[in-house]
């Protein structure tokens, strides 16, 4: 399964990150949907059942989804600010699974980036609607987005007591205002941030042109890697590497399984 990816324009971060296109494809089994930090816009480019265009502030556990066909995506990657300013509905309502998104804005970018004859074209729409609707909503930063999506996007991995020192903000507010703001606590943020970091090195395909790191630096030792990746996986990394081998899709975030594959109970 072919993916293509962009970085979002400049001008549109901390906002906006990037677009995923994700072609449509037939999943033989069911499909587990894995762990992600990074909060999306996803829309539906075809004529799928489910909501043409919903939210996520990203997932905490895996989740199997039946067997069905996988839509035609393009996906928006978000930081923590731009879930602030682009959806109406609080942060915190949007994660562990995907919202549906319901307003004018969203279904003319939706009906455009259909009409569109490619994912390049798709992009530039969504880059120019998306800068008007920013710059009409004026901006939306803090110190609580600035610490979340330093540990989405792999620029924080250390001690929360030193993140809250870096961004000027008492430990106890910065988890309080975590939970309550966005949904996660920011030891649970870390723990998914880093099984993302360890998905990206297993896959032996992996789209995405973010740099890699040795990720199992960051474990105490290789049982507790193993330990760890099961618990947001539901399987082994092993498990994962030979089923993305069979399917042959880049994706990170879904993963074909064999028809017959017993359903994981992430714990």
């Amino acid at each position: 399964m072919s993916i293509e990816c962009r970085a979002a324009h400049r001008a549109l971060h901390p906002f906006v990150i990037g677009f995923v296109e994700r072609p449509g494809a037939i999943v033989a089994g069911a499909s587990l949907q894995l762990p992600f930090a990074i909060p999306v816009i996803h829309i539906v480019l075809d004529e799928a059942e489910g909501p043409g265009v919903a939210v996520s502030g990203g997932t905490k556990l895996a989740r199997t989804m039946a067997a069905r066909s996988l839509p035609h995506s393009f996906v928006i990657a978000l930081g923590f600010g731009g879930v602030a300013l682009l959806w109406p509905g609080p942060a915190s309502a949007a994660v562990g699974g995907f919202v549906e998104v319901e307003d004018t804005f969203w279904r003319a970018l939706r009906q455009r980036t259909r009409d569109a004859p490619d994912f390049a074209t798709r992009v530039a729409i969504a880059e120019h609607m998306l800068m008007s609707r920013i710059g009409a909503q004026g901006v939306v930063s803090s110190p609580l987005f600035k610490a979340a999506d330093a540990i989405a996007h792999d620029r924080w991995s250390g001690p929360i007591r030193e993140l809250a020192r870096h961004c000027g903000i008492e430990e106890r507010t910065l988890r309080n205002r975590f939970r309550h703001d966005l949904g996660w606590s920011p030891k649970r943020l870390l723990r998914v941030a880093r099984f993302n970091r360890a998905l990206r090195t297993l896959h032996p395909r992996p789209w995405s042109g973010r740099p890699m790191r040795e990720v199992r630096l960051e474990f105490f030792d290789d049982a507790h890697f193993y330990r760890e990746f099961r618990a947001h996986a539901g399987i082994s990394p092993a498990a994962f590497v030979a089923a993305k081998q069979r399917s042959g899709d880049a994706m990170l975030h879904n993963l074909a399984l064999q028809a017959g594959t017993s359903t994981p109970s992430p714990s």
